[in-house]
């Protein structure tokens, strides 16, 4: 029996069917085992071998304290199922779990076999940057409008008074995300990172006991390296505090075998705030991708690598927890994923947190995760290549160009699976052709609910999802926004055949790329149903332009594309399986992020170009009739000439403050102002002298009257660690009627909400 399945109850019917097989197995033939070096032949005779990898152009953001890039790559189970893998898309596959260690093996094996030494420079290029951590989070979607959190006085170091405090901005009510600064009403708890001159960044936990206008550090925690380089965010939850630290880079242990990144989660007991305990240590294999917490379990997404560089970490190559390899069936062996290392996710209950309560695998790379009420979405974007022949007036090199390492790569490999055959006597051909990528996506679906993670379904589709917040899961169905791109590259098709005529091996190399084809970019709309089957798709939107923002409430669904006009969708879902573009508004600029609002307004934050300068908007939309209409709006520095203005809020969420109870929104910013008409030489290499001056503000915002009104504006410090502020490290809070601003560099700044107006000094502490 299928070992997915062992957890189901088997009803008659289907013992009934088992009997039926047992009895009829004996006239089914059987074929005699087929050698794993007898596979790699027939699939070298059947299949292309090895096409270049492509890795797609990513948008990185701020998060955590380093750029995250995305492990995307075409790398299939021996490279080929590109072209010929299934019917394409969206149709329920089958999927199981590993029966041994050695089948997971073989398949990583073949495939890092089938790559071309360009590629395995690609991987460990890819490696050992900075690929760390959350998925991009340009744009917010939930189905519920939010809501402040009423702290409870079980939280640790809680006085007898129930305090109203606001809480870090989620993507899903009731669903926590990790992040740089958090507050329980009573303590603040800062994750800082201090640096001198690229030495080993140090981390530290301020804890802040605030009080109205007081505010003092009661306890700082030192985080240990050990390997880790760098530490993602916090959760707090009762009296427990986690953080999570990540490897991204390959390191060796002392056997030198190669290791290729692992997290680890930290859980703290604040019970006693003054005195912070570590009460347990769990390490899982992979570098961080996600996090996501739901009651007191917390739940870690990580991506294990295996091929890095000229590495294959043979000794290294099953994922491990807590020093234990899992165990081969809690690893699902999915036709549509990436085969070139595993996700990794697991459970922990942060009470009860000496282990992992639940651990899944599965074989494929992960790029981001979008989380609803009880289930899990891993998300994967790639490319498909096709081969095809070149137009005739299509360009290529005169004279015999070849590709030295790829062609003594392709004779390697020749040599090491084909050890009877005379390489003297190998015959090479060489073909024009041109290489077509389209985008494609992998899901896979997992439930989790107190701790317990358990596989559900998996599936391919078109387009790529650029991050988690495109995604919205209603009534069981999971609906989303895709942008269907192309691009393609001119390049020779080179085969390689025996003395008889019998093809060895072969492989595709680009000798020029075209980027993305935008008159080639839609938007589409695809909305499939609990087993990721496809039920409804609307395609060609948006024609030439990028997809930057979506939001779902209900019935409706909304989402910004952009090019010279900012184009707000409405999408009516009232039917799952007949989704209809419900209108079309279009204005100058765009949002890159969409936030519902109160009295049926739709909140908009994003972006304009004002004069020649890049001035931030708010705008809020009236949705009342299910068909978006402008209401109000406000752009930010139209009084500033020579100035540019960026939010961190733009890409990051969690940077951005919306409580609808008390009518706020609040966030931080930079201007950057250039003097005189330097603005023009400043970007042709201009002296010294023409470089900007920067200043960051936090402003804080009602919406009444249809109209948007600033109700605290404060100018914050430089960054005294780095020389250069960044926004990305400023949170704010309310607590009661007090408000805190805190810049991670530098300190806590406290007003109080009744008694403060425009121009009054807020009361700063320094950390």
């Amino acid at each position: 029996m299928n070992k997915m399945n062992s957890y189901n109850d088997i009803d008659n019917e289907n013992l009934e069917i088992a009997q039926k097989i047992k009895e009829e197995s004996h006239q089914i033939p059987i074929k005699e085992p087929i050698a794993f070096e007898e596979l790699l032949k027939e699939a070298e005779t059947k299949q292309p071998k090895r096409t270049s990898v492509n890795f797609r152009r990513l948008t990185t953001i701020a998060a955590c304290f380093v750029v995250a890039i995305g492990v995307g790559s075409s790398v299939f189970l021996f490279n080929s199922h590109k072209n010929q893998r299934r019917t394409l898309f969206s149709e329920k596959q089958a999927i199981a779990t590993a029966s041994d260690y050695d089948q997971i093996y073989n398949i990583l094996k073949s495939n890092y076999l089938s790559l071309s030494p360009q590629s395995r420079e690609d991987y460990g290029i890819r490696h050992s940057q900075n690929m760390i951590v959350e998925e991009d989070a340009s744009f917010r979607e939930t189905n519920d409008v939010s809501k402040s959190t009423v702290g409870s006085s079980s939280e640790a170091g809680y006085s007898n008074e129930e305090k109203d405090y606001s809480q870090t901005n989620v993507q899903t009510e009731n669903i926590d995300e990790e992040d740089i600064i958090r507050t329980n009403g009573n303590y603040i708890f800062t994750l800082h990172q201090t640096s001198l001159m690229g030495i080993t960044p140090k981390y530290t936990i301020t804890i802040s006991k605030v009080d109205r206008e007081a505010v003092s550090t009661v306890s700082t925690i030192d985080l240990p390296i050990n390997n880790i380089e760098t530490f993602c965010g916090l959760y707090v939850y009762e009296d427990y505090l986690m953080t999570i630290g990540t490897t991204a880079s390959e390191y060796y242990d002392t056997s030198k075998k190669a290791i290729t990144g692992q997290t680890t989660v930290y859980t703290y007991n604040i019970s006693d705030a003054e005195k912070p305990v570590l009460e347990s240590t769990n390490i899982q294999d992979g570098y961080y991708i996600s996090s996501r917490m739901k009651e007191q379990y917390l739940y870690t997404i990580t991506s294990k690598m295996v091929f890095s560089g000229t590495v294959f970490s043979e000794e290294h190559f099953i994922p491990e927890i807590n020093q234990k390899k899992i165990s081969s069936s809690n690893i699902y062996l999915s036709d549509n994923g990436s085969a070139n290392g595993f996700t990794v996710i697991t459970g922990l209950d942060v009470t009860k947190s000496s282990d992992f309560s639940s651990v899944q695998s599965v074989l494929g790379n992960t790029e981001q995760i979008y989380a609803s009420q009880n289930n899990l979405y891993v998300i994967n974007n790639y490319e498909k290549q096709e081969l095809s022949e070149p137009d005739k007036d299509e360009y290529f090199p005169k004279g015999s160009y070849r590709n030295s390492d790829e062609e003594d790569y392709a004779y390697d490999f020749i040599k090491e699976q084909y050890p009877n055959v005379n390489l003297d006597e190998v015959v090479q051909k060489r073909d024009k052709k041109q290489c077509h990528y389209t985008s494609i996506m992998d899901i896979v679906k997992f439930s989790y609910n107190k701790g317990t993670v358990k596989f559900v379904a998996t599936t391919e589709t078109e387009g790529n999802a650029e991050n988690n917040l495109f995604f919205d899961e209603k009534d069981d169905y999971l609906r989303f926004v895709a942008t269907n791109s192309s691009s393609r590259s001119l390049g020779y098709r080179y085969t390689f055949f025996d003395e008889k005529g019998k093809e060895l091996y072969h492989y595709y190399d680009s000798i020029s790329y075209t980027a993305s084809e935008d008159k080639d970019s839609t938007t589409s709309v695809i909305v499939l149903d609990t087993s990721l089957k496809k039920v409804a798709s609307i395609n060609g939107l948006a024609y030439g332009e990028d997809l930057y923002a979506a939001r779902y409430l209900g019935d409706y669904g909304y989402f910004v594309t952009f090019q010279q006009t900012d184009p707000l969708f409405t999408v009516d879902f009232s039917d799952m399986k007949h989704p209809k573009i419900a209108s079309e508004l279009k204005m100058p600029g765009y949002s890159s992020y969409l936030h519902f609002y109160k009295d049926n307004l739709l909140f908009g934050l994003g972006e304009e170009d004002y004069h020649g300068n890049d001035l931030l908007k708010l705008e809020m939309y009236d949705i009342s009739e299910n068909n978006a209409k402008q209401q109000g709006k406000l752009l930010i520095g139209t009084d500033s000439e020579y100035s540019d203005y960026s939010s961190d809020a733009i890409s990051d969420y969690k940077a951005l403050l919306i409580d609808l109870e008390k009518n706020l929104i609040g966030f931080s910013y930079t201007q950057r102002i250039y003097l005189g008409y330097c603005v023009d030489d400043y970007y042709n290499d201009s002296p010294t002298g023409c470089d900007p001056h920067s200043y960051t503000f936090y402003d804080l915002y009602t919406y009444q009257n249809q109209q948007f009104k600033r109700v605290l504006h404060i100018e914050l410090s430089e960054n005294e660690n780095l020389g250069v502020f960044d926004e990305a490290c400023v949170r704010g809070f309310y607590i009661n009627n007090y408000f805190y601003v805190v810049d991670r560099d530098n300190g806590i700044y406290v007003v109080n909400l009744d008694t403060y107006k425009e121009g009054t000094k807020p009361v700063f502490h320094k950390f």
